[in-house]
Protein backbone atom coordinates (compact mmCIF):
# COMPACT_ATOMS: atom_id res chain seq x y z
CA UNK A 1 0.00 0.00 0.00
CA UNK A 2 1.18 3.32 -0.43
CA UNK A 3 0.91 4.53 3.22
CA UNK A 4 3.26 1.07 4.00
CA UNK A 5 5.61 2.62 1.66
CA UNK A 6 5.76 5.81 2.63
CA UNK A 7 5.33 4.89 6.61
CA UNK A 8 8.67 2.94 5.90
CA UNK A 9 10.20 6.70 4.99
CA UNK A 10 8.40 8.70 7.62
CA UNK A 11 11.64 9.58 9.65
CA UNK A 12 12.45 10.99 5.92
CA UNK A 13 9.38 13.15 5.27
CA UNK A 14 9.14 16.16 7.28
CA UNK A 15 5.66 16.14 9.31
CA UNK A 16 4.83 13.04 7.88
CA UNK A 17 2.03 12.37 10.53
CA UNK A 18 0.29 15.67 9.88
CA UNK A 19 0.55 15.52 6.13
CA UNK A 20 -0.62 11.59 5.72
CA UNK A 21 -3.54 11.98 8.32
CA UNK A 22 -6.20 11.95 5.67
CA UNK A 23 -4.86 8.94 4.21
CA UNK A 24 -4.65 6.81 7.39
CA UNK A 25 -8.28 7.80 8.90
CA UNK A 26 -9.39 6.30 5.92
CA UNK A 27 -7.75 2.93 7.19
CA UNK A 28 -10.20 3.31 10.53
CA UNK A 29 -12.56 0.54 10.99
CA UNK A 30 -15.71 2.70 11.20
CA UNK A 31 -15.01 5.40 8.16
CA UNK A 32 -16.25 4.84 4.75
CA UNK A 33 -13.68 4.70 2.32
CA UNK A 34 -13.81 7.28 0.08
CA UNK A 35 -11.69 9.30 -1.54
CA UNK A 36 -12.15 13.47 -1.87
CA UNK A 37 -9.85 16.32 -2.45
CA UNK A 38 -8.18 16.32 1.11
CA UNK A 39 -6.82 12.61 0.48
CA UNK A 40 -6.23 13.38 -3.25
CA UNK A 41 -3.64 16.39 -1.73
CA UNK A 42 -2.30 14.21 0.86
CA UNK A 43 -1.18 11.92 -1.56
CA UNK A 44 0.31 14.39 -3.65
CA UNK A 45 2.11 16.05 -0.86
CA UNK A 46 3.52 12.81 0.32
CA UNK A 47 4.72 11.91 -2.96
CA UNK A 48 6.75 15.32 -3.76
CA UNK A 49 7.87 15.40 -0.13
CA UNK A 50 9.35 12.00 -0.46
CA UNK A 51 11.46 12.66 -3.62
CA UNK A 52 12.47 16.02 -3.28
CA UNK A 53 15.41 18.07 -0.75
CA UNK A 54 16.37 18.42 2.37
CA UNK A 55 18.39 15.33 2.04
CA UNK A 56 19.47 14.17 5.33
CA UNK A 57 23.10 14.29 6.55
CA UNK A 58 24.62 11.32 8.51
CA UNK A 59 24.69 11.99 12.27
CA UNK A 60 28.31 13.18 13.35
CA UNK A 61 29.32 12.87 17.09
CA UNK A 62 31.88 15.76 16.17
CA UNK A 63 29.56 17.97 14.61
CA UNK A 64 29.79 21.92 15.93
CA UNK A 65 26.21 21.67 17.32
CA UNK A 66 23.18 19.18 17.57
CA UNK A 67 19.85 21.10 18.42
CA UNK A 68 16.17 18.75 18.92
CA UNK A 69 13.68 20.60 18.17
CA UNK A 70 9.96 19.57 18.33
CA UNK A 71 6.28 20.54 17.63
CA UNK A 72 3.06 19.19 18.74
CA UNK A 73 -0.56 19.76 18.66
CA UNK A 74 -4.01 17.94 19.24
CA UNK A 75 -3.49 16.16 16.10
CA UNK A 76 0.02 15.06 16.09
CA UNK A 77 4.11 16.04 16.91
CA UNK A 78 7.29 15.55 15.94
CA UNK A 79 11.09 15.91 16.02
CA UNK A 80 13.64 17.07 13.84
CA UNK A 81 17.30 16.71 14.67
CA UNK A 82 19.71 19.23 13.19
CA UNK A 83 23.15 19.61 13.16
CA UNK A 84 25.64 22.54 12.24
CA UNK A 85 27.80 21.91 9.71
CA UNK A 86 31.35 23.59 9.88
CA UNK A 87 31.43 24.59 5.91
CA UNK A 88 28.68 26.62 6.06
CA UNK A 89 28.03 27.43 9.45
CA UNK A 90 24.05 26.45 9.00
CA UNK A 91 21.62 23.15 10.55
CA UNK A 92 20.99 20.64 8.08
CA UNK A 93 18.49 17.70 9.22
CA UNK A 94 20.53 14.47 10.31
CA UNK A 95 16.75 12.46 11.15
CA UNK A 96 12.71 13.23 11.26
CA UNK A 97 9.90 11.67 13.40
CA UNK A 98 6.31 12.42 13.64
CA UNK A 99 3.00 10.34 14.87
CA UNK A 100 -0.61 10.84 15.27
CA UNK A 101 -1.83 11.67 18.63
CA UNK A 102 -4.14 8.67 20.05
CA UNK A 103 -7.72 9.51 21.17
CA UNK A 104 -6.45 9.55 25.00
CA UNK A 105 -3.87 12.38 23.98
CA UNK A 106 -6.07 14.65 22.34
CA UNK A 107 -6.88 15.72 25.71
CA UNK A 108 -4.16 16.80 26.80
CA UNK A 109 -2.71 20.36 27.42
CA UNK A 110 -0.73 21.98 24.75
CA UNK A 111 2.64 21.51 27.78
CA UNK A 112 1.93 17.80 27.96
CA UNK A 113 1.98 17.52 24.43
CA UNK A 114 5.07 19.37 23.59
CA UNK A 115 6.99 16.80 26.35
CA UNK A 116 5.07 13.60 24.73
CA UNK A 117 7.25 15.29 21.33
CA UNK A 118 10.39 15.36 23.52
CA UNK A 119 10.71 12.12 25.01
CA UNK A 120 9.73 10.21 22.07
CA UNK A 121 11.98 11.86 19.79
CA UNK A 122 14.24 10.87 22.36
Amino acid sequence: SFLGLTGYFRRFIPGYAHVARPLSDLLKQDVVFQVGDEQEAAFTELKRRLTEAPVLRIYSPEAEATELHTDASQWGFGAVLLQKDSNDGKLHPVCYMSRKTTEAQRNYHSYELEVLAIVEAL
